[in-house]
């Protein structure tokens, strides 16, 4: 019974642009405490979010003032000061609440405005008018009001607050006198905690004020980064699309042409000998294959990274797909005078995974093996298996990979140093494909290689196990069985060495 396998991995820029909306939503939920009381609709807009913590901010802290200050009017007998700064502070303390319901700033700044006018002025009318200590943070109110809404608020509620202490200056120039309704020998402690919770009143606003505009800045440099992130992968994606036509308009003009040249030979000549048919009708075919397999790349490409490439996850057996595989490259190998080698004859365990995708990989393997050993060289087939993974190995005695070569062997439309020794075409897909389907295939694929000795590929893949029974009883077998005589004796294939370069599992 066959299941679906893990999905290929998506698009980077695609992973990447998610990414950092989620992290950018979650840090925007979740970055303080208070950002419960922030409206969903604030989380859109970076000034928003940051004028909404300042305002709730402000408010938690305008309520601990009130309380402590309506605590302080009581005791000294300022009855009507204590009840004035404590129905002011209750209606400020609610306005985040507002924030949280209604998300509209400039309503809740105007109620902040509105609380902290009425509430001096209240306070200056039971203290003594424009000469009495309430009166500087009635002067204050413009300050405050500016940090907490836009500059037209700012300045309707700072024409306001004017207005309010030149009706009191007004008033006192013509004689009416304001009353102050507390004993005046506390007017020295009065006084100094007046003062002294005003320059703490300014400074807190002006911290909160500072945190939430760093926290902004924050948010804008992490915003840029993701931004830079996904601008690089837009210039990744625009390279790989021009490779992408640069590779189909190379890759295919040479092969049209010949199909075209020698299909234009056909029509123009007459009484051809049957060779002569055979010969010319053989080159267009090779060329027409060559276009094929192309475009079979890319659009395998494209399948993969749109996740449209669906495999299947069932059981088959590697061996008569190693025999097919060779079979159909034993051509190739002849033309180039090159020794194809199989196995032997070996009983494999079954494998899990899509045959289809397997054997693209085996084609993959071994046609890049032929295509870079040079004439008259020899390409050679390695199997085994451990407890979890069947292993196949392609050895070549072809010119080897650098350092740097073998740094790039995935990448999509690389370039390596060895070139073709017989001018085959190279799309440089065929690996970045091969390592994508087996690792969505729950293998991986791994390369050993020194300059001028050399290079073996070889793919891992799961072996198929029927029952958790069974896979208990797989992952308690044998160490490792290869067959004799051939490179992997002795050597466990899922072991990582300094040679395997790019172990995928």
């Amino acid at each position: 019974m066959s299941s679906p396998l893990k999905p290929l991995p998506s698009r980077p820029i695609a992973s990447r642009s998610a990414a950092a909306v989620s992290s950018v939503i979650e840090r925007k939920k979740a970055s303080a405490p208070l950002d419960g009381f922030v409206h969903p609709a604030n989380l859109d807009n970076e000034d928003d979010l940051r004028r909404a913590r300042l305002q709730i901010r402000f408010g938690v802290v305008l309520g601990l003032m009130s309380i402590a200050y309506a605590a302080f009017f009581l005791a000294i007998g300022n009855r009507w000061g204590g009840y004035i700064i404590g129905v002011s502070g209750m209606f400020t303390t609610m306005v985040p609440w507002v924030v949280r319901q209604t998300g509209n700033l400039n309503l809740t700044g105007y109620l902040y405005g509105f609380g902290l006018l009425v509430g001096f002025t209240g306070l200056c009318s039971v203290d003594g008018g424009i000469t009495g200590h309430a009166v500087a943070w009635l002067a204050a109110v413009p300050l405050v009001v500016l940090l907490l809404v836009d500059l037209r608020g700012a300045l309707t509620w700072s024409v306001i607050a004017f207005a309010t202490v030149v009706a009191l200056a007004v008033c006192e120039i013509f004689g009416y006198r304001f009353p102050t309704t507390y004993d005046t020998e506390w007017a020295s402690a009065v006084a100094s905690v007046s003062m002294v919770g005003l320059v703490c009143f300014l400074g807190t606003l002006g911290l909160i004020f500072e945190q939430t505009r760093r926290e902004a800045a924050r948010r804008m440099d992490f915003a840029n980064e993701q931004l830079a992130a996904a601008n690089s992968d837009l210039h990744s994606l625009n390279r790989e699309r021009a490779e992408f036509i640069n590779i189909a308009a190379h890759g295919l003009r040479n092969p049209l042409g010949i199909v075209t040249g020698y299909a234009d030979l056909l029509r123009m000549q007459e009484n051809l000998s049957p060779e002569q048919i055979h010969r010319q009708a053989g080159e267009i075919l090779t060329s027409a294959g060559r276009m094929t397999d192309i475009i079979s790349n890319l659009l395998d490409v494209q399948a993969i990274e749109d996740d449209r490439m669906e495999l299947e996850s069932k059981e088959f057996d590697m061996t008569p797909l190693i025999t097919t595989v060779v079979e159909e490259n034993r051509a190739l190998a002849v033309a180039k005078q090159i020794s194809l080698s199989m196995p032997a004859v070996v009983d494999l365990p079954s494998v899990r995974g899509d045959q289809g995708a397997a054997h693209q990989i085996l084609e993959n393997l071994v046609s890049n093996a032929i295509k870079y050993t040079p004439v008259g060289g020899k390409v050679k087939m390695s199997v085994g298996h451990n407890a979890e993974m069947v292993v196949v190995e392609v050895i070549d005695d072809g010119p080897g990979l650098s350092q740097e070569d073998q740094s790039k062997l995935y990448e999509k439309f690389s370039r390596l140093t060895p070139r073709p020794t017989g001018g085959e075409p190279s799309s440089g897909l065929g690996l970045w494909i091969t390592r994508r389907l087996a690792v969505s295939m729950g293998g991986g694929v791994f390369c050993r290689s020194e300059q001028g000795e050399g290079s073996s590929f070889g793919v891992r893949l799961p072996i198929y196990v029927a029952s958790s029974e069974e896979a208990e009883n797989a992952m308690k077998g044998p160490a490792v069985s290869f067959i004799p005589g051939e490179p992997l004796i002795g050597r466990n294939p899922m072991a990582a060495s300094r040679d395997d370069i790019a172990l995928s599992s």
